[in-house]
């Protein structure tokens, strides 16, 4: 026990004592500048006798400024002032001297000595009642008593010494830490010994060391008003303590949080009549530190009420105490908003920001019992006060409203087997659930409704009042029914938006007011998201999304005729929410389709999302066209090409939602891709075209041309598979795979080049009469074959079909090349023909036996001379000489 002992006396008084001795110093240092003081003003009475009056305007004698405390007589002159050498400046040119730079010494011996003296007396006395208690020489209640009277003398002398007069006008030149540190001794002392009393030796009652301890530190809050804010910080730190070092063994949350309360109440006081800002933080730290060690120490004995009140009377104390009731009706914007807070509505802001935290654990704790619940509820009604009353406060009912929003949702509510009906008896565990759903929608959508009037923001009072409610029921429905269809939740819906409606039309009576347009968006949002939500409760899962996508035409509708900014914030946040669920959720692919391949939720699904971003797209750009104009496009963009890719995968799979990569899919998906491509190509003709169509056109061509080149040609290509094309010539598979994505990238040719885009241009030509030339080959081997194009046996007479079909498409390339005058085509109608040459001579000569092989070879050799004079003669050929040129 007396090691204990010893070590508290050596922590705390290492850290905040200081010493008697530095004090008898200091009255030596006193002696020694009262000698130094008659000393300078012996030499000032004796420079004013040798100083003569002036005797012109070019005596230039300088003053000599009295001190304030002596003040030094005049003395008739009876010496002459020494003649002056030529080397001396004048005062006119002299420069005026530099005020001295305090040295290391100066600065850290004040601040340096006082401390190591506090921690030497410290120690001697730690060494004295050692020695005395090996020797026995005291007991226990002796050492208690002998420790508080030392303490006591300690502050006795630190407040004599502060009283003193000549201290007095030291501490006005330069403030002293000699008294603050004997107080801070003293109380320090007392501590230890109380503590020591009680602790150690168990010489006091719990209640009565708890009581004297709070004596000390309610003592070291008033002596801090006299010696600075060491003292009250000490004062602060033991007042938290002390529940710490007192332990009754019965701890209550009804006893200890009303203490804190007082602490934190009496130490704010103090610190903004003295202005010590900087100590509010650890008042906070200890006001804020408290509810979580008992939360974790106490979960089973929470007293939740208890609790829950001192978190609201804590903000209270932090909002009001450090700043005062000053009223703030500026509005600052919200940019700017967290670096333009002045100093105590940034320390008010913490706090509550903290007590939110808090009381959300508390509420978690507690196992959303009654108590924290309606704890909840009051602070956030403090708060809605505390924002209509000062601007400065009022984005804090926002976090209020989160803060209900997510005890709802993360309500741990019991099983219960079958369906509930809202219009029956609720079961005992959904009870609390339902009224703390029902209050929180009542308590901020009335509370804002009343204080939206002479607001500085009605637009946010007014989003509070109609987000909370709407938000509170998709919750409960999201809880209580797991968003299945429920018929009498969709009336509770209409009813909901119907009260929005109607505070809609009372603020719309008042919109000659400054801010209510605002107001006025925000319901007529709420209406918007009612509806919406009542029609997601009749319809089935896909509707909740299109409901959220209706959204936003009547915002941009609302936007046009109000002009309120804040709506197209929110119109981005829910088209965002709307592009994640229906780009990103893996779910939609167990919906449940219709009993005929494309008629599915797919045609309201995306095709109304659709619809929806693009006429909101088109009214929002009215009034400006951002980043939400541009989301809103590229959603419309991003909802068009899912749905036919979606509603393609169905329709080939007949009903099952199967997305595979057999060939029909793929080409039926190429061509939507494309055509959706070349008609954004097309928009891309304006003068300024729209970055979607610029960037929308190339991503899906490009993925068109990749899987052209990759499943078509390659990976899907029936002659490599054995996939059966069809019976019919010409009107089969090959035509949806090859002819008509050639003649979409022939068309790609024509738009591209008359757009300035030429390498676009030559590559989609050059695909195009690819494509052409497989799907001719590919249609001759079908007309051999039939429906499947892979047999082991090819006749003489299919080869020779197909020199002869590559030499007549080389000849109609040459013919439309040499009729445009287009030499790209021209050069692609010498590839063929180069092709054509290579098979003759190279397998046909091995291969093509009999009649086909001289028909081939002499075939080719006429046309090759054929080609050869149509060069000659219409190609390479000068050009005749004009007669009527001059020479």
């Amino acid at each position: 026990m007396e090691v204990l002992f010893i070590l508290m006396l050596l922590g705390l008084g290492g850290l905040l004592v200081a010493s008697p001795i530095v004090a008898i110093i200091a009255l030596v240092k006193v002696g020694d500048l009262r000698a130094d003081l008659a000393r300078t003003n012996r030499l000032l009475r004796d420079l004013e006798g040798r100083i003569p009056e002036p005797s012109g305007p070019s005596d230039t004698r300088p003053d000599v400024a009295a001190t304030p405390d002596v003040a030094a007589p005049r003395v008739p002159q009876t010496v002459a002032p020494p003649a002056r050498t030529p080397s001396s400046s004048s005062p006119d040119t002299a420069a005026p001297a530099r005020a001295r730079k305090a040295g290391l010494e100066e600065r850290l011996a004040p601040l340096l000595l006082p401390g190591l003296g506090a921690v030497a007396v410290v120690l001697a006395v730690v060494f004295l009642v050692r020695h005395a208690i090996e020797m026995e020489w005291l007991g226990p209640a002796v050492q208690c008593l002998l420790g508080s009277i030392i303490g006591v003398a300690l502050i006795a002398g630190g407040e004599l010494l502060r009283r003193h007069p000549v201290e007095r006008r030291l501490a006005a030149l330069k403030p002293s830490l000699i008294t603050p540190a004997l107080v801070a001794a003293g109380v320090a002392a007392l501590f230890v010994s109380i503590y020591a009393a009680y602790g150690v030796y168990d010489l006091l009652a719990p209640l009565v060391a708890f009581a004297m301890l709070a004596a000390v530190w309610a003592a070291a809050i008033g002596l801090s008003l006299l010696h600075g804010p060491f003292v009250a910080a000490l004062g602060i730190l033991g007042g938290f303590l002390v529940p710490i070092l007192v332990q009754t063994g019965h701890p209550s949350a009804y006893s200890l949080f009303p203490y804190l309360t007082a602490v934190s109440a009496a130490a704010l006081a103090v610190l903004r009549y003295k202005g010590w800002g900087w100590l509010a933080w650890g008042t906070l730290a200890g006001a804020a530190g408290w509810p979580v060690l008992w939360m974790i120490d106490q979960w089973y004995n929470l007293g939740a009420p208890a609790v829950g009140g001192y978190l609201t009377l804590t903000a209270i104390l932090f909002t009001y105490l450090p700043s005062g009731l000053v009223r703030h009706d500026t509005a600052v914007g919200w940019p700017r908003f967290l670096w333009a807070l002045p100093r105590p509505a940034l320390l008010a802001w913490s706090a509550c920001a903290a007590m939110l935290a808090l009381a959300l654990l508390l509420v978690w704790v507690d196992d959303f019992g009654a108590g924290s619940v309606i704890s909840a509820a009051l602070l956030g009604a403090f708060l809605l006060v505390a924002g209509r009353r000062d601007v400065t406060f009022d984005a804090l009912a926002i976090g209020a409203a989160l803060l209900a929003a997510i005890i709802l949702a993360s309500w741990n509510l019991p099983y219960w087997p079958g369906r509930v009906d809202i219009l029956d008896t609720l079961p005992p565990g959904l009870k609390p659930f339902a009224a703390a759903a029902a209050g929180y929608a009542a308590l901020f959508g009335i509370g804002g409704l009343a204080l939206l009037r002479g607001a500085a923001r009605p637009g946010l009072w007014a989003g509070v009042s109609a987000a909370v409610p709407v938000a509170a029921l998709a919750i409960a429905f999201w809880r209580i029914r797991g968003f299945e269809i429920a018929l009498e939740w969709a009336a509770m819906g209409l009813v909901l938006a119907a009260l929005c409606l109607g505070a809609a039309s009372w603020t719309s009576r008042r919109r000659d007011r400054a801010g209510m347009d605002g107001a006025l968006a925000a319901y007529a949002v709420g209406v918007v998201a009612a509806v919406s939500l009542a029609l997601a409760m009749a319809l089935e899962n896909a509707w909740l999304t299109v409901a959220l996508s209706l959204q936003l035409p009547a915002m941009a509708w609302i936007h046009q005729h109000t002009k309120v900014r804040a709506l197209r914030h929110v119109a981005l946040v829910v088209a965002g929410s709307v592009l994640v669920r229906l780009v990103f959720n893996h779910e939609l692919f167990d919906y449940r389709l219709g009993a005929t391949p494309g008629l599915n939720w797919m045609l309201y699904g995306y095709g109304l999302p659709t619809l929806a971003f693009y006429v909101a797209a088109r009214l929002f750009r009215r009034s400006g066209d951002d980043r939400l104009v541009l989301a809103l496009e590229a959603g419309a963009l991003a909802f068009l090409t899912l749905f036919w890719t979606l509603e393609i995968a169905d329709i080939v799979n007949r009903g099952q939602f199967l997305p595979g990569d057999n060939l029909l899919e793929t080409s039926l998906r190429t061509i939507a891709w494309a055509t959706i491509a070349f008609a954004l190509l097309w928009q891309c003709r304006a003068a300024r075209p729209r970055p979607v169509a610029v960037w929308g056109w190339r991503i899906l061509a490009g993925l068109a041309a990749a899987q052209i080149a990759l499943l078509h040609l390659v990976g899907r290509n029936p002659l490599l598979t054995g996939d059966p094309v069809g019976t019919w010539p010409l009107a089969n598979l090959l035509l949806l795979a090859f002819a008509m994505p050639a003649a979409l990238a022939l068309a790609f040719r024509i738009e591209t080049r008359r757009q300035g885009l030429k390498t676009v241009a030559d590559a989609a030509g050059i695909g195009g009469l690819v494509l052409v030339f497989v799907w001719l080959s590919l249609e001759l081997r079908h007309a051999f074959h039939g429906t499947t194009l892979n047999p082991h046996v090819t006749s003489d007479g299919e080869w020779y079909a197909y020199s002869a079909l590559w030499l007549i498409y080389a000849l109609l390339l040459l013919a439309a090349g040499m009729w445009r005058g287009n030499t790209p085509l021209r050069h692609a109608a010498l590839a063929v023909l180069m092709l054509t040459v290579c098979k003759v001579f190279l397998f046909d000569m091995a291969e093509v036996g009999g009649l086909f092989r001289v028909a081939s070879f002499l075939g080719l050799g006429l046309s090759l001379i054929a080609i050869g004079w149509v060069y000659w003669r219409y190609v390479s050929s000068p050009a005749p000489p004009d007669a009527a040129a001059p020479a």
